[in-house]
């Protein structure tokens, strides 16, 4: 968390948000140390989905692909 990087206490808020979408341990190593992860290993720590490649970024949001 950008606010754990800079020495500042993560707001209450910020805690109950990762708390729900992130892995305990993932939450843990992000609430302490600020670890920033690879975009496949932030979809096992619970930040994404999923990632896709930017030519499918469109069509896996749902909207048809603009020419």
């Amino acid at each position: 968390m950008n606010e754990v990087a800079i020495g500042l206490t993560v707001p209450r808020f910020g805690h109950r948000d990762r708390a729900a979408t992130l892995t305990p341990a993932y939450f843990n190593r992000v609430v302490m140390t600020a670890e920033m992860f690879a975009p496949l290993e932030a979809v096992t720590a619970g930040f994404f989905d999923r990632v896709v490649p930017l030519s499918e970024l469109e069509r896996a949001a749902g909207r048809p692909p603009t020419r």
